[in-house]
């Protein structure tokens, strides 16, 4: 397989991840259909959205994107993070539970495949997660935080693809995000 499609299979599949976590933070489940499809139809019903497990997802993707910040945590910054915006869940008041089998393949992955800073935190998320100990929104921000910034890994090396191997490299990413 080519770099273009393997790419491009990449940023399908995380626009997949991010939709999955967008549905866990905010509570609203979009109908049927890609993740594209997921994605449009959450972003166009902001009423279903569920206040306090969003604003946590906030609050935690804000935090990891301060831990990532500042160099001297390494990677303890976004365990430190996840930990904080976990404790700050609890503390008003969302209930912990167990995270659905999809989430954990995906937190799963993203130790493998995400940014090194985050895998101590995925690791820890991935227990925790399983014993159903963090409220959701956490980890549905860490998985959406980790995937874009993987998806972010390819738009440098985006630049300096001939036109036809971009548009082998969009087109692979949208089959799979409507898939």
């Amino acid at each position: 397989m080519g770099y273009p499609v393997g790419a491009g299979l990449g940023i399908g599949l995380a626009f997949g991840v991010v939709a999955r976590a967008v549905a866990d933070a905010s509570g609203y489940r979009p109908g049927e259909g890609g993740a594209l499809v997921r994605l449009a139809d959450w972003a166009g019903h902001p009423e279903a959205w569920r206040t306090g497990p969003m604003l946590l997802a906030l609050a935690t993707a804000v935090l990891l994107i301060r831990s990532v910040r500042l160099p001297r945590l390494g990677p303890a910054g976004p365990l430190l993070a996840v930990a904080l915006a976990s404790g700050l869940g609890l503390a008003s008041g969302l209930p912990p539970a167990r995270l659905p089998a999809a989430e954990l393949a995906a937190l799963t992955a993203l130790v493998v495949l995400g940014p090194y800073r985050d895998r101590w935190a995925l690791l820890a998320l991935l227990g925790a997660g399983a014993l159903g100990l963090v409220p959701p929104s956490v980890p549905a921000a860490l998985v959406a935080c980790s995937a874009l910034r993987t998806l972010a890994g390819y738009v440098p090396e985006l630049r300096t693809l001939p036109a036809s191997a971009a548009l082998t490299l969009w087109a692979t990413a949208a089959a799979t995000a409507l898939l």
